[in-house]
């Protein structure tokens, strides 16, 4: 796993990291991506490293997944059992 990935984050954190140059550069397009289905109602948007072979299916089948998993404001994909929290990334 690569020490660098964040496993949870939300818009307000995310644009933290975004404004202190943490995230930047391609992932950039890709962070925003992800807060702007959040905002438009999305329950969770996970971003995964498609160089990783089944990444997605790790994304989706496993507990915690295989990257970032950015949630609402309001909710955390910790507060959720793990079975809801795959669900939310079923859904993106």
């Amino acid at each position: 796993a690569d020490s660098n990935l964040i496993q949870e984050i939300t818009p307000n954190s995310a644009k933290g990291l975004v404004a202190d140059g943490i995230i930047r550069g391609g992932m950039l397009p890709k962070i925003q991506t992800a807060l702007d289905a959040v905002k438009a109602g999305v329950e969770g948007a996970a971003i995964v490293d498609g160089r990783v072979p089944h990444t997605v299916l790790k994304e989706l089948f496993s507990t915690f997944g295989s990257g970032t998993l950015i949630v609402p404001d309001h909710a955390t994909a910790t507060s959720f059992p793990s079975s809801q929290k795959k669900k939310k990334s079923n859904n993106t």
